[in-house]
């Protein structure tokens, strides 16, 4: 009986992360994009209502791998 190999790929990979909680009033923005700061691609926007106010956790995770 012959062994059949499974392969596995790790890539090697850095991670970065991190947040931070704010207070947003009433008429703020929450305003989240990313790509070429001169044509940013907006993935959210957003405006705390009228007679509102926000508490914001903004979390971030990035995992970086070779190009």
């Amino acid at each position: 009986m012959a062994i059949t190999l499974e392969t596995d790929t790790i890539t090697a990979k850095t991670t970065k992360k991190g947040y931070e909680i704010i207070e947003l009033k009433e008429g703020q923005y929450i305003l989240y994009a990313y790509g070429d700061p001169k044509e940013p691609k907006e993935i959210l926007s957003a405006e705390v209502p009228k007679g509102k106010k926000w508490r914001l956790t903004a979390n971030v995770y990035i995992e970086e791998t070779d190009a």
